[in-house]
């Protein structure tokens, strides 16, 4: 599920190693960083960055906002980790640009979940730049692909019809805006399996379009 874009945790200190940073490499290139360190820092190539940072205090809460406002962090999404969702806590950290929130104690898979969140939101409001065409096949080729899997796993059939219409958007995007554009939109999303199956379809039809294989068969 490597996306090869980095995902920062920001900590209050560096002097034991963070549970979730080690969770977090298991799926994307994960680094801890200091409140302090964040400050200065330049996040290039960044994916997101999770503040896990007990805010308690004001000296702890001035370090963070301070951190925050680094302006390589301005278009970098943040999951703040909190100990509850007081109102305090959850002000503090929506005023700091906090995308979306966890609570402790959770378990992987909810830590799991919320990074995916984060970054299939991020990529798929990228595709918005692209022409109505390649966005309605990303967005209809996502949800088959997520439904998929879904029904799969719970042992439903699923849905042919669904999965035609998928294709018939990907071939479409295809003939018109060309192979390139299609791997380069899909290889940004965080899921490898859908980022695998989507340029294996993108290379398939191109290949048969070069061979004059007609968009209906």
């Amino acid at each position: 599920m490597n996306s090869g874009k980095t995902v920062y945790v920001m900590r209050e200190t560096l002097d034991q190693s963070s549970g979730i940073t080690a969770f977090v490499n298991k799926y994307h290139h994960a680094i801890e960083i200091s409140v302090e360190d964040a400050c200065a820092h330049n996040f290039l190539d960044t994916m997101m960055i999770v503040v896990d940072v007990k805010l308690s205090g004001y000296d702890i809460v001035k370090r963070v906002r301070t951190a925050m406002d680094n302006p390589s962090l301005s278009e970098i999404p943040s999951l703040f980790i909190l100990s509850s969702l007081s109102r305090v806590e959850v002000v503090q950290s929506t005023a700091m640009g906090a995308t979306d929130f966890l609570t402790h104690p959770f378990d992987d898979s909810a830590l799991k979940n919320a990074i995916a969140k984060i970054a299939n939101n991020r990529i798929e409001q990228s595709w918005a730049n692209l022409s109505k065409t390649q966005e309605a096949a990303l967005k209809v080729s996502l949800k088959v692909f997520e439904d998929t899997f879904k029904n799969v796993r719970e042992g439903i059939p699923f849905s042919q019809e669904d999965v035609r219409e998928g294709c018939d958007l990907i071939i479409k995007a295809t003939a018109q805006e060309g192979l390139v554009t299609w791997m380069d939109a899909v290889k940004e999303h965080h899921n490898q399996t859908y980022r695998h199956s989507m340029m294996v379809c993108g290379y398939l039809i191109a290949f048969g379009m070069l061979l004059g294989v007609r968009g209906s068969d």
